[in-house]
């Protein structure tokens, strides 16, 4: 946290942009680094104060692609709390697995979110999922005005969560071989297994891959469209462009929805310099034809 945040701050960077944030809808929110370190301390002192959460502790994020679940990442790695993410999509079981696995004290997911057309609820999964775990306390983000049953001493909503935090508190001192987070394997060989990943190791391989492969500059956008909930959303979408002090930009909706040309759209309308994209979603693209990219001014990609 204090390499992707506080060093370009110190650096007299805090008023560049760290993340681009577009909705599903097409709300758009910018963060500068400052904007996004105060969000990141805020998030990391309630998690100190209100769930009494410290270094070793750890947490489950079960999130839509929104602001709130990056500043959580960051706010975790800032205290030294491990988080493990869970994604959007997933159902009940998986969920309650990987809760039990970590032995997670807190879960923090929304009441849901919309996807393209289709919406998608998340807390009622969750109250399934902690049914007899070790989950203390269950942190809620009011994203899309759903009702949502809140269990009384158990579940906070983000803003009560959030009331009356310290704009800023200094970043843990790590050790390299210190616990990162806990990402899950796929399971296709045996049941899942959970991945910790280091924190110095961590962090020097995703900058230096970061480096080779995008050749990531300060003044470049950048937009990773991988899902925080995999190990490629968490490294390229989160943790790289912020190391390098570059923007990154965080979709929530779907890169074909409303039209086919939404992916191509977003880039000139933020003049993203860097793509970095699945096989799959390339292959979907050539198969629509040129029509829908010759609509947009690409002109600011460099490297795709």
């Amino acid at each position: 946290c204090f390499n992707a945040l506080d060093r370009h701050v110190d650096a007299g960077h805090g008023d560049r942009t760290a993340l681009i944030w577009e909705s599903n809808d097409g709300t758009l929110l910018n963060f500068t680094y400052q904007d996004l370190l105060t969000q990141v301390c805020r998030v990391a002192d309630a998690m100190q104060k209100k769930l009494g959460l410290a270094k070793g502790d750890r947490i489950i994020i079960f999130m839509p692609m929104v602001p709130e679940a990056v500043t959580l990442m960051l706010a975790a790695w800032r205290i030294g709390v491990i988080f493990s993410v869970i994604f959007s999509s997933f159902e009940t079981g998986p969920i309650k697995e990987r809760i039990e696995h970590t032995g997670a004290k807190v879960v923090f997911t929304a009441n849901g979110f919309q996807r393209g057309p289709k919406m998608h609820s998340l807390k009622p999964r969750i109250d399934e999922a902690v049914k007899g775990t070790s989950v203390k306390n269950v942190v809620v983000l009011n994203r899309n005005g759903e009702k949502s049953e809140m269990k009384k001493d158990r579940d906070i909503w983000w803003n009560d969560f959030l009331s009356g935090a310290a704009d800023h508190i200094p970043a843990e001192k790590l050790e390299s071989n210190d616990p990162s987070y806990i990402l899950y394997t796929s399971g296709s060989t045996g049941g899942p297994k959970g991945m910790v990943h280091s924190t110095g190791g961590y962090m020097t391989g995703v900058y230096e891959s970061s480096r080779l492969v995008f050749q990531l500059r300060s003044d470049d956008i950048f937009w990773c469209t991988a899902d925080i909930g995999w190990v490629t959303g968490h490294s390229y979408t989160v943790l790289a462009p912020l190391l390098h002090g570059c923007t990154t930009v965080v979709f929530e909706g779907m890169p074909s929805w409303p039209n086919k040309d939404r992916i191509w759209e977003i880039i000139d309308r933020h003049k993203i310099t860097v793509l970095y994209t699945a096989p799959t979603a390339i292959n979907d693209f050539v198969a629509t034809g040129s029509e829908w990219p010759d609509k947009h001014n690409l002109n600011s990609l460099r490297l795709l």
